[in-house]
């Protein structure tokens, strides 16, 4: 049994030494959240509606440590980004985000990203056409976190 558990404990080893790079996996999920005829109670993505999106990177189990990832994402079309709402979750994990320095926004789609987004009287800003949120720390094996950000619908 003793010769059984020895094997088994250097091939873990070896597995979890093995060089590689982070194998990160983004997800993008969307959500109407109000409209302005139904407002909470089963909301759709109609004109004046709130779309919230949510982006998930997950780093695979047995991988690298990823550190400073940044994420971009487009704001799609016949949309206006919510000024305002976006949001970095990265409870239980070792990554760390702070708004000043880790979220930036474009309106030349990405060119450059010195952009600083303006409300109109909707919460909008259609001059937004990409947001790009980069984190610090280390994001271990099994690790996620999640940006949030809504847009108002067109």
């Amino acid at each position: 049994m003793k010769r059984l558990f020895l094997i088994l404990m250097l091939s873990l080893a070896g597995l979890a030494s093995a060089p590689a790079g982070a194998a990160l996996t983004v997800s993008k999920s969307s959500v109407a959240v109000w409209d302005p005829y139904n407002k909470f109670l089963l909301p759709k993505a109609i004109p004046g509606g709130l779309v919230e999106y949510t982006i998930t990177v997950s780093n695979a189990l047995f991988q690298s440590t990823a550190r400073n990832v940044t994420i971009s994402d487009a704001i799609p079309a016949k949309t206006k980004f919510y000024v305002g709402s976006v949001s970095v979750s990265t409870l239980l994990t070792n990554v760390t985000y702070t708004a000043a320095g880790g979220l930036e926004y474009s309106r030349d789609n990405g060119t450059s990203w010195n952009y600083t987004p303006s409300a109109d009287a909707d919460g909008g800003d259609a001059s937004v056409t990409n947001i790009r949120v980069t984190t610090g720390g280390s994001q271990l094996a099994t690790q996620s976190f999640s940006i949030v950000f809504r847009v108002i619908v067109k």
